[in-house]
């Protein structure tokens, strides 16, 4: 048995539009790293922002972020992610505190935006929808200029979403599949 290679998502610093990643499953691990990153660009933008209020723009460190990952926190300004989730239930999503909480932060700014879907019923949480995502969800949420589109998980699961994203208008040239 083999896994993928490779270095992940990449994202053009100069991108600057919308990316929408449609996931299922293990699929969701082929964007979180995308996700934290976010999350860490927000806290770094929210602290920058809070000692400008403060007029000590100085020394702005946030815990482990080191000056050479403060600048790469700062590429990406216009970049944002809409995400939605399909999984069996709360408690089978990976990462699920981290996307959560990326939302949170991410809120204001508009740069992250989550959408969860779970097949199975979920008890307690009031997150997320029941069942599958359907063209209308998707059409409603979706950016309506996007640079790329990608979809990771089952076989099953990539068909159908690339059928309802082509319901709702989205080029087949900007779907990635994973």
């Amino acid at each position: 048995m083999t896994c993928p290679f490779g270095s992940g998502i990449f994202v053009d610093p100069e991108e600057t539009g919308d990316m929408v990643a449609f996931t299922a499953g293990m699929g969701l691990l082929s964007v979180l790293d995308l996700v934290y990153f976010l999350y860490k660009k927000e806290i770094l933008l929210q602290e920058l922002a809070q000692k400008a209020t403060e007029n000590d723009v100085s020394d702005v460190e946030y815990d482990s972020i080191g000056e050479s990952d403060q600048e790469d926190l700062l590429m990406l300004d216009e970049f944002r992610l809409t995400l939605f989730v399909t999984a069996k239930s709360m408690k089978e999503t990976i990462g699920l505190p981290l996307l959560i909480e990326t939302e949170r932060v991410c809120r204001g700014s508009g740069r992250f935006r989550l959408f969860l879907s779970f097949t199975k019923k979920t008890v307690g949480g009031g997150i997320g929808k029941m069942g599958r995502f359907t063209a209308e969800d998707y059409g409603e949420n979706i950016p309506e200029e996007i640079e790329r589109v990608l979809v990771y998980g089952p076989m099953e699961f990539i068909s159908d979403t690339i059928k309802l994203v082509k319901e709702v208008g989205i080029s087949e040239e900007i779907i990635y599949v994973g």
